[in-house]
């Protein structure tokens, strides 16, 4: 009789029983000395490789060359295995891996006892006959190693599971033909390598590693080792294969093997055990998906219906591991054996019952999951504790509440009770009976909640008082989901329902500057709708104008231009939030000769014609302008709009690198064609935009913008606005002479100014102590004008707020020549460059910084000098050259 070792302690002349396989250490028939005389033993060497594909038990049995009735005592867990054999133990936990097993084998020795010393009267101890605890004694032991490599690999949903196990299964049959680098890489292609890296390795063997592997390459370095670990004359080797001797051959008396258990009982066996390994992956399966770990009442469901058939699984092994060796003895019969698995199949734990229910649950998860991927804008939590914090924290909550997760399972209730009672169930399981996504009306009840809610929650994705979330909370008198409102952390509406969009949005009248519109009530929420908004644009355009209307009906929108397409939108408005918008577009008739119309505002004409920095909101325009260069080569004009009779006012601007300068210079342009907050769209002038870092780069071109009047402009007056280059940090004679020459050559050009209404300082509010680059401003630039001009030096305060800004008293501190108020500070205009970007519900900073800058404008309206040069300001300049030569 042959059996496999499985990693126990075999010796030749060691009793065994074949009724539990159990070893019995202690006893023998010989005494040692006439063992060791009478053992022969012959070189028996062979090396094999093969892959095993399969995670069957059958196919993990077969590689380690069990017997049936060896492995029905596994099954019932009377044989505990070890080293090579603990594979047996290890089982894929997911239909998501890719797996294939490389197994090594290699014999070295064959050791037998004698025929003669198997005689009876060579016995030194035949008492142990009397004992009846043994049925067979070792006489025969192949000696070797064997060793498993358990290669898994990850297979994403868009991945084929069939190509990646095959894939694998080729580079795994590569491992004994690989070689390994001077450096230690693998000597494979680039594509190779790079698939094995996503290879995972487990180890299972009857070798001493220093460490096992968990990689290829680790597996690859193992592999090759493997010989050399079996030591130099195979001393480290274990047994493989035993054989056995019936005890009743020497003696007749003794303990015998009366029966095997019979092959087809074994794979009944073998066949509920598997069906419980496969739902064990399912189940755990089940367990990891998001749904699962976002909703504890699904998870809680399959966790205990884990428990019931672990439970279930352990009993039926105990009572194996009970029922065999009474069998193999002739205790009872295989009647009991078959009994028992026949109960299996007809008890709530049979495979069929238990797979439908595990079909229930993977159908429910991918209802949840198909509903939740839908919510856009929302929060999945997971307790009603959580909901109560979120609740708290916000003026409105929308919960979407899937109501039917943690309903009492009768199935599971089933498995408990037969745990206890044993008793079969009355009527057959239906798996599906009372689950409420087996209701097609309640699933397309769902389904039209959650598309409400999930419309709802886009449309206010934006919202600062309104926030969506998504529970599980078990209401019974709600099957499926329901949809609940919170208002300052309490429960407003357990049955809320969100508008959906008007139900129709139609064009009943056309004009040349109007629309009629007819709006029908939303189908759905329309209960909760306290307004509708309106909004249009020009076709094409960006940015909406609204208006709201209190009731559904017809609603005319007027002020449009003749002839032109517009777009519509509306929506229905509550106190939570607004509903999706249904939209159409309609056009004007053509205007009537004769007839005034509503001509389009200079900023949407300005809008049209300027190119588009980017979509944020409000999104940006850099204004179109006319570019002229100069008779100075590092000077620039840039133009907006045509001559015009209108007054002119000129301003010099000066500020050093990081000041605001160009943030204040676009924000006066918004100031003046008439941006408004509502508006979704800013202009700038200057190519640095909104976004200039705080250390930029020097701009070395002086620029001109000039700024001809135009019906809109909020100033009564055309604009030339003379922006130096910004000094950098660290004076720079050169530099600053050079940018100093450039206003002096503009300046007596025959395309410079004539008169300038005043001087212009820009420094940040926060300032409080002058740079020696704005020193240099005060003590070099501005007193080479003409001494008149000093009393119009002004100070542009940026990024100021409600305080006394710290820059003046460094200022005055400074003794700046320039024009005082009654309180001894220099004239100044505070400004907030933020506001031109304000994303707050508020207009109160933007109302601010208008008013800021229409007092700025109203100032610099009366204050007009003409601007003098004389050769004095050239001799200065060269004296002043040697103010660097200190830093």
């Amino acid at each position: 009789m042959e059996v496999a070792a499985l990693g126990r302690p075999f010796c030749v002349g060691m009793l065994y029983d074949c009724r539990s396989d159990e070893l019995i250490p202690g006893l023998t028939l010989w005494d040692r000395d006439d063992l060791e005389k009478n053992t022969r033993e012959r070189r028996q060497l062979n090396s094999d490789f093969e892959i095993v594909a399969s995670e069957s038990i059958q196919d993990k049995t077969s590689a380690l060359n069990v017997e049936a009735s060896l492995k029905a005592s596994f099954f019932g867990g009377l044989v505990k295995v070890g080293g090579s054999a603990k594979y047996l133990y290890d089982n894929k936990t997911s239909k998501k891996q890719a797996r294939v097993t490389l197994k090594y084998k290699t014999t070295t020795k064959f050791q037998e006892l004698s025929m003669n010393h198997l005689g009876r009267d060579n016995m030194k101890h035949p008492y142990v006959f009397e004992k009846g605890i043994a049925t067979h004694v070792v006489t025969g032991i192949l000696y070797g190693a064997q060793a498993f490599f358990v290669f898994d690999r990850e297979v994403s949903e868009q991945e084929d599971h069939q190509v990646i196990q095959g894939n694998l299964k080729v580079m795994i049959n590569k491992i004994p033909t690989v070689s390994i680098g001077g450096q230690g890489s693998l000597n494979m292609e680039d594509g190779d390598r790079a698939d094995v890296q996503k290879f995972s390795c487990r180890f299972y063997g009857d070798f001493c590693l220093e460490k096992n592997p968990v990689t290829f390459q680790d597996a690859v370095e193992v592999y090759q080792s493997l010989p050399r670990l079996l030591g130099p004359n195979g001393e480290n080797t274990v047994p493989i294969k035993i054989w056995l001797l019936p005890l009743t051959v020497l003696d007749s008396s003794a303990a015998q093997l009366v029966r095997q258990i019979s092959l087809q009982l074994v794979q009944d066996t073998q066949n509920v055990l598997e069906d419980f390994r496969e739902l064990e992956v399912r189940y755990e399966d089940a367990m990891t998906t998001t749904t699962a770990q976002q909703f504890p009442e699904i998870s809680k469901k399959i966790r205990g219906f884990k428990e019931k058939c672990s439970q279930f699984k352990l009993e039926f092994q105990q009572r194996l591991s009970k029922q065999l060796p009474s069998i193999r003895g002739g205790g009872e019969n295989e009647a009991g054996l078959a009994e028992t698995i026949r109960k299996i199949h007809s008890s709530p734990f049979n495979s069929k019952d238990l797979n439908e229910w595990m079909d229930c649950r993977e159908r429910e998860i991918h209802t949840v999951n198909m509903i939740t991927n839908r919510m856009k804008n929302t929060k999945i939590i997971q307790t009603q504790s959580q909901l109560f914090q979120e609740a708290i924290n916000a003026e409105h909550v929308v919960c979407f509440v899937f109501t039917s997760l943690g309903s009492d399972d009768r199935f599971i209730s089933t498995l408990s009770n037969y745990l206890h009672q044993r008793t079969e169930p009355q009527h057959p399981h239906d798996a599906e009976r009372g689950q409420w996504f087996a209701s097609k009306r309640l699933t397309e009840e769902m389904r039209k909640k959650a598309k409400l809610f999930s419309d709802f929650a886009e449309e206010n994705k934006d919202s600062r008082k309104t926030k969506f979330v998504a529970v599980g909370l078990t209401d019974e008198t709600q099957k499926g989901s329901s949809i609940h409102l919170y208002k300052d952390g309490f429960s407003d509406s357990e049955n809320f329902e969100p508008p959906s969009e008007p139900e129709a949005v139609t064009a009943s009248n056309t004009n040349q500057d109007s629309v009629t519109l007819k709006i029908c009530a939303p189908r759905f929420g329309a209960q909760n709708v306290t307004s509708y908004s309106v909004e249009y644009r020009v076709l094409g355009e960006d940015g909406w104008t609204q208006q709201t209307v209190s009731t559904a009906g017809e609603v005319k929108v007027s002020h449009l231009s003749p002839q032109t397409e517009y777009e519509f939108r509306c929506r229905a408005v509550t106190s939570v939030g607004v509903g999706p918008a249904n939209q159409l577009s309609a056009s004007t008739l053509p205007g009537i000769p004769g007839r005034a119309t509503n001509p389009r505002s200079l900023k949407d004409s300005l809008k049209q014609t300027s190119e588009r920095i980017n979509y944020d909101s409000p999104s940006i325009f850099k204004l179109s302008l006319t570019e002229d260069r100069l008779s100075s080569r590092r000077c620039r004009r840039l133009t907006l709009g045509r001559e015009s009779s209108k007054g002119k006012r000129i301003m010099i601007v000066f500020g050093a690198t990081g000041s605001g300068k160009s943030d204040l210079i676009d924000g006066m342009i918004n100031y003046i064609v008439g941006v408004e907050w509502k508006d979704s769209f800013r202009f700038i002038l200057t190519d640095g935009g909104l976004q200039r870092p705080a250390a930029e780069n020097q701009n070395s071109v002086l620029t001109v913008y000039k700024l001809n009047h135009q019906e809109g402009f909020r100033i009564d007056y055309s604009l030339t606005i003379v922006d130096v280059p910004e000094f950098g940090e660290h004076p720079d004679a050169e530099g600053h002479m050079k940018i100093f020459q450039q206003l002096h050559s503009f300046l007596l050009s025959e395309q410079g100014v004539s008169e300038v209404g005043a001087l212009y300082f820009v420094a940040p509010a926060s300032l409080r102590a002058l740079t020696h680059t704005q020193k240099y401003t005060f003590d070099f630039i501005i007193p080479n004008f003409e001494e008149g001009m000093l009393n119009n030096v002004r100070v542009l305060v940026t990024s100021a707020d409600t305080q006394r800004p710290a820059v003046l008293r460094a200022i005055t501190d400074f003794n700046v020549q320039c024009a005082k108020t009654r309180e001894g500070l220099p004239v100044h205009f505070k400004f907030n460059n933020s506001a031109l970007l304000a994303h707050s519900t508020s207009t109160k900073l933007w109302d601010s910084e208008m008013e800021n800058m229409k007092k700025f404008f109203e100032a610099l309206r009366s204050e007009t000098k003409r601007w003098i040069v004389t050769e004095k300001m050239i001799e200065f300049a060269k004296e002043k050259e040697k103010y660097f030569q200190m830093f």
